[in-house]
This record gives structure tokens, sequence and C-alpha cells, in this order.
């Protein structure tokens, strides 16, 4: 009897849970019959797709796309402004080498070369004159008066050491006394050297001369009566405006435009006549030449060019 209850017992529950998962079903089922609804729904809701697919939010590429500002590449690109390679590129004002090639200053090489660029001494050369008759500029004698077809200076001058005179080639000296430049000033006594280029054996005469010319310029007042000796310095070119030196005259204006070398040593007079009155005139010596630029260790070319107007001329 007690097994026949247990049994009926166990069926009745098994009976009871079918009919609970009927019921279940049931209910779960009944939604089923409006399908309509439900599968209009859920899709609508899992095609929230709209909403996944809010790739119109999240393609708020619009603000997301302030690529714009993202792409700011334009602003990352003010390498307009990063590109002001303009001035980045103002070598032009780098270039401003047109400021360095001031060559045209540069060119003014008698300034620009140092005084290390010349020798010192500059050169050395040998003084040998002898003149019947000096001329006088300021009476009208024989213009070929006091010419001579000789030098009176001959040697050397530059560091590569300039020959004043190459072989057998024609040389014009002139020994004249003009009257004084200066009004109640002593006139000064001057025999001046050029070479010639070009000569005209034909007709005789020089075609063309050189640039270069020697020139001795002694001061009345510095001259001896008669035989004696005069020293050449810096001090007696001060004192007495007499003194020795190599230049290049300016083709235009026939007038020295700037001085090679200047000389220093002791001229002794064979004889010294009435210059003034077309005496004769001798001399000889040994000088040594010196640069403006480098005299003896010193540069005196800003002073020559003050007060003698007198530029150094390239060294050379």
């Amino acid at each position: 009897m007690k097994k026949i209850t247990v049994l009926a017992v166990f069926v009745f529950v098994l009976f009871a849970l079918v009919s609970c998962g009927d019921s279940n079903k049931n209910e779960y089922d009944y939604p089923d019959e409006e399908p309509a609804n439900d599968t209009d729904k859920a899709p609508v809701a899992d095609e929230e797709p709209v909403s996944d697919e809010e790739p119109v939010s999240d393609e708020e590429p619009a603000t997301d796309e302030e690529p714009v500002t993202d792409e700011e590449p334009v602003t990352d690109e003010e390498p307009a402004t990063d590109e002001e390679p303009v001035t980045d590129e103002e070598p032009e004002t780098d270039e401003e080498p047109a400021t360095d090639e001031e060559p045209a200053t540069d060119e003014e090489p008698a300034t620009d070369d140092e005084p290390g660029d010349y020798n010192s001494p500059y050169g050395q050369i040998a003084l040998e004159l002898e003149v019947g008759q000096v001329a006088n500029l300021s009476d009208g004698e024989d213009p070929e008066l006091g010419v001579l077809d000789v030098p009176f200076a001959t040697g050397t001058y530059g560091n590569n050491g300039t020959p004043l005179v190459v072989g057998s080639q024609h040389v014009r000296t002139d020994v004249y006394m003009p009257e004084s430049l200066i009004p109640e000033q002593p006139a000064s006594l001057f025999v001046e050297q050029r070479a010639c280029l070009e000569y005209d054996d034909n007709d005789d005469e020089c075609v063309t001369e050189s640039n270069t010319v020697v020139i001795l310029q002694i001061s009345e007042s510095a001259l001896p009566e008669g035989p004696g000796t005069l020293e050449l310095s810096l001090l007696a070119a001060q004192n007495s405006r007499t003194l020795l030196y190599v230049g290049d005259l300016d083709e235009e204006t026939n007038q020295v435009k700037c001085i090679h070398a200047v000389g220093t040593g002791v001229i002794d007079f064979s004889e010294v006549g009435d210059v003034k009155n077309h005496g004769a005139f001798g001399f000889s010596g040994d000088i040594v030449l010196y640069s403006p630029k480098n005299f003896n260790g010193s540069d005196l070319s800003a002073m020559m060019a003050q007060l003698a107007g007198w530029e150094t001329c390239p060294a050379m």
C-alpha cells in the first residue's frame, strides 16, 4: 500500500511538471501568434543599426571629420609659415655676398693689400747721372735741353724683382727745374725716367712709354753748392720735399696715381752748377726701396695718402 502511494505521488509530481512545462510553453508560444508585431518590432530594435549605424553620429566624422581641423594640415601645413622657407630661404640676405663681393672696392687692391704682402726692403737701385745743362722751364729754351736717352736709375723693385730697365731698352730721362709751385718757397729740381715700351727705329722716337716712372725731386734749398752729399730719408721728404720714388702714372692725366716704393740712402754729387740758369749737374748713389705699406716695418700708406694724395700701388 505504501509503495502504491509513493508511486502515485511520483506520477502526480511528474504530471504536474509536464503540465507546468506545457503551460509555460503555451505562454511563451503565445506571443508567436502575433508575429507580425514582434518581428516588426524586434528588428526595429535590432535594426537600431540605424543607431548602431549612428555612423552618422559615428560618422560625426563631420565632427570627427573635423579632419578639416584634424586636417588642419592646412594649419599643420602652416608650412606656409613653416615654409617661411621663403624666410629660411633668406639666403638672398645670407647671400649678401653682393656686399661681400664689393670687389669693386676690393679692387682697390692698393688699399686691400696688407703690409705683409710687401717685402721689406722692396728693392734696390743704383743712381748715375751726368748732364751738361739743366732745363729751366721758366724760359723758352730748346725743349730738348736736359733730355737724355739713358737711364739715371737701374735696379729692381717689388717682391718679384721687377727691373726698371730691361736690357738695352730705350729710356728717356728729363732733368729740369720749374718755377716754384708755391710762392716764396724754394723751387725743386726734378729728374724723371720712363722706359719705352715701343720704339720706332725709323723715326728714332718712342711710340709708347711705360706708365711706371722713377722720380727724384730735390729742393733747391737742399742742394749743395758744389760736390757734396745728400741723404734721402723720410725726414728730408717732410722737411724739404726731397725724395725719390717709383710710381705709376694715370694714362689720361699723366699724373702720379700710386706709389710702388720710396727710396732711402745717400746721394753723392759730383757737380752742382747754377741749375736755375742751365748749369751742369751730376751725381751717383745706392738707394734702398721700401713700400709705403711696409717701410721697414711701419705702414705709412695712410699718411702718404693724406699728405700727398697718393695711394700705394698693389703688391707685385
